[in-house]
């Protein structure tokens, strides 16, 4: 007899637990609720441009977005490098170390050097840059026989 009271009690248990978790949720927590269910889509699509890195004022990881100036630049056929003066640090990147304002010795990529003459970069004057930040075992090739720990990416306005 204890036992068939025993399983009438789960059964009658589950039942409950089923009913209730079917019924639909009212109240200002409801997401039936128009302005609750406009809140949380938004957020959600917040919280989705966070993940990705879709937000634009923000760096890739390892790379700083800074203002500075061009003090001196050398570019040989397959190698180049700029000493910089950085002003301000604007933005970094998650995973990159921190930037001092001061001069700074970095490599150029490629780019870069087929975008702009040496030249052209030093009379350019105060520019925004983005450098990366590159550990020795991630090295290019030219930038690890110069031995810069930053490389020049991109140079705007």
């Amino acid at each position: 007899m204890a036992g068939f009271s025993t399983w009438s009690l789960v059964a009658l248990s589950l039942v409950v637990l089923a009913g209730t978790c079917s019924r639909p949720r009212t109240g200002a927590n409801s997401p039936q609720d128009p302005d609750t269910t406009a809140v949380a889509t938004d957020s959600a699509e917040e919280d989705s441009a966070a993940r990705t890195g879709a937000r634009t004022n923000q760096p890739p990881p390892h790379t700083a977005r800074l203002r500075g100036t061009f003090r001196s630049c050398s570019f040989e056929e397959n190698s180049g490098q700029c000493t910089i003066q950085i002003e301000e640090v604007e933005a970094y990147g998650m995973s990159t170390p921190p930037v001092a304002s001061g001069t700074r010795t970095v490599s150029v990529r490629p780019v870069v050097r087929r975008d702009w003459t040496a030249e052209e970069l030093v009379a350019a004057g105060t520019r925004t840059m983005t450098i990366q930040h590159l550990r020795e075992g991630l090295r290019r090739g030219d930038e690890k026989r110069e031995g810069s720990e930053w490389t020049l990416t991109g140079v705007s306005e």
